[in-house]
């Protein structure tokens, strides 16, 4: 078929569509050569043209299609190349132009070869953090933060969720990276939880590899790739702080949110970040789901995503506030349980996916709490009736205990010792024994010796509370045994 200038701007004036990639390549090329053999000709602007708004073939190298260097593909790159080519005078396309070279501008645009008439680029390493924009991975730095425990070699798979994927990458062919830390605060992981020592030397032919990084200690860390052939190297700043959290609720003024982990099931759930803590993952989309606490074993066996609140909520991170970006996650529904509470855990799904990975936000992933705690009114009674009785063990032994009725069904249950000030009596406590008795507790209140100071009201609490679990087995005939 054969095109002339005037059609070619006519089908560039009526379509209005575009495409835009993002990634990493290590291809020289030369900017509007579309078909990778060095020459800007009519036919590349024709491939693009086919390529944005029709289905055409995608190019080997997307920086190519790139033709103004504006970070994206539309309908200005053909219109670009196309005046170049036929308007005299016009101006050329950004560098590299017109000869084989890499591209100097920070975009996120890569090149993936191999192209037929460029040769592999000369470029730096490459330390690539998921969910991070690399261009800030120096500067703002990416966030980490202090997992559930120390990972050995028997509970990887369990805090591998706390860690974030990192790929190598070598730039320059040949040679060695080696990959090195500013201190201990941060360690790798292979993928199958073998640690790698830091610092690291790797064959370029071998990269990329990606591994996992672990935050160790709060602290700001940096993480350095180094190339033997060549002078530059890539720098990412870590910065590791222990997790501050996802669900709570938004205030009117600052600090504007408040993490919390208890949550009246009579309000609502709201989750939020701080951009400024988390610049680097800036406008990535992500899903917000509550899900039934798991502890870290359990995510181990099964890291799926199902959502307690009515469905996962699709959002983007930006602004430059928290108040920018509160999310409703569950308003209607909440469920408190029958007893004090339910707990449950946040998850920001980074990758999409519907599954808890590396590199996504987790609000629970420990081995003592969960994310968060939905409350009923504890005003109201529970639903266990309950059982008081009374005893003494001797000089200020003297107890009033409280416990569900039905305790033996009902396993172990926490205790809540009440240890009274000067003046008060044990037996003053009915309201609260009873009470927490109905929601699942078990009370212990005592005869306390409150002479002046500390010494004899702590000692006495402590061996009132050695009593009562020293005669599990006749205190009520049993009932707590």
């Amino acid at each position: 078929m054969r095109w002339s200038i005037p059609s070619l701007l006519l089908v560039l004036l009526v379509l209005s569509t575009g495409k835009v990639h993002a990634g990493f390549g290590s291809w020289e090329f030369v900017r509007g050569d579309f078909d990778g053999d060095a020459d800007v000709e009519l036919d590349d602007a024709i491939a693009l043209l086919d390529y944005l708004f029709t289905s055409g073939s995608a190019p080997g190298c997307m920086d190519a299609a790139d033709v103004n260097d504006d970070g994206a593909h539309g309908i200005l790159d053909p219109l670009y190349l196309l005046t170049h080519l036929f308007v005299g005078g016009a101006s050329a396309p950004p560098s590299p132009f017109p000869a084989c070279g890499v591209d100097v501008t920070a975009d996120g645009i890569g090149c993936d070869g191999p192209l037929s008439g460029c040769p592999a680029a000369d470029l730096p390493p490459n330390l690539s953090f998921a969910f991070a924009n690399d261009a800030l991975e120096e500067s703002a730095g990416v966030r980490m933060h202090l997992n559930a425990a120390p990972v050995t070699g028997g509970n990887f798979d369990e805090l591998k969720f706390g860690m974030r994927p990192v790929t190598v990458s070598a730039g320059s062919p040949g040679g060695t990276v080696t990959v090195s830390a500013s201190d201990t605060n941060v360690e790798l992981f292979e993928l199958d939880g073998t640690p790698v020592a830091l610092p690291a030397v790797f064959l370029s032919g071998d990269l990329p590899l990606t591994f996992l990084a672990n935050a160790t200690a709060v602290g700001t860390t940096t993480l350095v790739a180094d190339h033997s052939l060549n002078p530059i190297d890539d720098v990412v700043t870590l910065n590791i702080s222990r997790f501050a959290g996802l669900a709570g609720g938004a205030l009117s003024s600052y600090p504007f949110f408040e993490y919390a982990r208890s949550i009246n099931d009579n309000t609502q759930v709201e989750t939020a970040v701080d951009p400024s803590r988390y610049a680097a993952r800036a406008g990535l989309s992500y899903r917000v789901y509550i899900v039934e606490h798991r502890t870290p074993q359990e995510w181990a066996a099964n890291n799926n995503l199902v959502d307690v609140s009515g469905g996962f909520e699709a959002e983007t991170l930006g602004g430059t506030s928290i108040v920018d970006n509160v999310v409703d996650a569950w308003i209607t529904g909440l469920d408190g349980g029958d007893d004090v509470g339910i707990a449950y855990d946040v998850v920001y799904d980074f990758g999409n996916d519907g599954t808890l990975d590396p590199g996504d936000l987790i609000d629970g992933l420990s081995y003592d709490e969960a994310g968060f705690y939905l409350v009923k009114n504890l005003n109201n009674a529970g639903p266990l009736a309950t059982t008081t009785i009374n005893y003494s063990g001797g000089t200020w032994l003297g107890q009033r205990t409280y416990y569900p009725t039905d305790i033996a069904t009902m396993g172990q249950l926490p205790l809540v010792v009440i240890s009274h000030g000067n003046g008060h009596q044990h037996t003053w406590y009915d309201y609260l024994g009873t009470h927490l008795a109905s929601h699942g507790y078990i009370v212990m209140s005592h005869q306390n010796q409150t002479g002046p100071g500390i010494t004899t009201a702590s000692t006495t609490t402590l061996t009132n509370t050695d009593y009562l679990l020293d005669n599990l087995t006749t205190i009520g005939g049993g009932a707590l045994n």
